[in-house]
């Protein structure tokens, strides 16, 4: 059973996508840890809720989704994003 969830995000700077790194801890002393681009681009080729919606199928369906990146100029948030992460794994 789940007892705690800890998040750490780091936003890229054209607000479109965002990082997560997740620690999660059960009951039973287990910790689990993940990764994942949250993707929000609601523009472009993506035609509003039509296209989100038929580009989420695909994803469903094991065609590829490609990212491009995310983008950070400040290295400072970057720096500051992994010191957070790697308190999230030395948490145990």
């Amino acid at each position: 059973m789940l007892k705690d969830i800890k998040s750490v995000y780091l936003r890229c700077d054209d607000h479109a996508e965002v990082l997560t790194f997740n620690r999660y801890e059960f009951e039973d002393g287990d910790v689990d840890f993940e990764i994942n681009i949250e993707d929000s681009y609601c523009g472009g080729d993506y035609m509003g809720i039509k296209g989100r919606l038929k580009r989420a199928w695909k994803a469903f369906f094991a065609k590829p989704v490609y990212y491009t990146g995310i983008y950070i100029e400040n290295p400072e948030r970057v720096k500051s994003f992994l010191e957070e992460c790697k308190n999230l794994i030395s948490n145990d």
